[in-house]
């Protein structure tokens, strides 16, 4: 979708009529260039985007205009919608843009739906309109360091399962890597992925690890790979099986002597019950 932003900036007061752009073919004494800069900009959410955008300086108590529109990255520019000044967009020389031929265009704390290609459009009377050659803003969000998290119990026998989660990033995907001192790591399936409620994309990745209680402490390494990262982030895990008692048999032991005393538990706190309603019976 095409968003049109728009500011008059005017000498004086104009009927609506005259602020129509020249038909087209229309001619001036001086010919109008319209020049943006630069012509692609990678930029962070958060961050503060200017958009240079430059003309030959007009009288600065002429008639005029200088507005932008933005077509979006995932659409053409058959549909438009005027969006005026305001908020996070503001031009830089608000109220002098046509003396000094500039009407560069500051949008502040960028978000992901700002992405798109950006176009300085301007009109001085007695000119034709002019517009330039666009500047593409791509807005990226950084992935979270990643955090790993162990699933006691393996999707096969013998083994355990581990999850590596990021979140926070724009656009997906992500991409997951392991590694494992002398231990073999096998990916369960390609990275989950979705959307967060608080913006951007999250994802998540399994790998199974074959475990034994007598195994020396492991060493597993989880890297995340974005378009937004020059290097990986990467999250180290230790698994002690002495230390942390994992092994999938024992922590079964465990939780069966758990279940058992419950049982019991419940049994025994149920006999005085019982047995007053027998004698009531009787």
């Amino acid at each position: 979708m095409m968003w049109t932003l728009s500011l008059l900036l005017l000498g004086g007061f104009l009927p609506q009529a005259f602020m129509e752009p020249h038909a087209p073919g229309q001619t001036s004494d001086a010919d109008l260039h319209v020049l943006q800069s630069p012509p692609s900009l990678v930029l962070t959410k958060g961050d503060q985007a200017t958009l240079h955008c430059s003309f030959p300086a007009g009288d600065p108590n002429g008639k005029g205009a200088v507005s932008w529109h933005r077509v979006s990255l995932e659409e053409d520019t058959s549909s438009s919608r005027t969006l005026s000044f305001g908020g996070r967009f503001s031009l830089a020389y608000p109220k002098t843009s046509l003396g000094k031929g500039n009407g560069s265009l500051v949008i502040s704390n960028i978000s992901w739906k700002d992405a798109g290609t950006y176009f300085c459009k301007v009109w001085l009377w007695g000119k034709e309109e002019k517009q330039g050659n666009g500047t593409r803003l791509v807005v990226y969000g950084h992935p979270n360091q990643p955090e790993i998290y162990l699933q006691v119990h393996g999707q096969k026998e013998g083994t355990i399962t581990l999850a590596c989660r990021t979140f926070g990033f724009y656009p997906a995907p992500v991409n997951f890597s392991w590694h494992g001192s002398d231990v073999s790591l096998t990916a369960l399936g390609p990275a989950e992925l979705w959307e967060s409620e608080a913006g951007g994309f999250q994802s998540i990745h399994y790998v199974a690890m074959p475990f034994s209680s007598t195994w020396d402490i492991k060493t597993i390494t989880c890297s995340v790979r974005h378009v937004s990262l020059v290097e990986p982030l990467s999250s180290n895990y230790t698994y002690d099986p002495g230390e942390r008692g994992l092994s999938g048999n024992q922590l079964m032991k465990y939780l069966n002597i758990i279940k058992i005393s419950l049982v019991l538990g419940l049994l025994m706190s149920m006999i005085p019950t019982v047995g007053r309603k027998c004698r009531k019976m009787k």
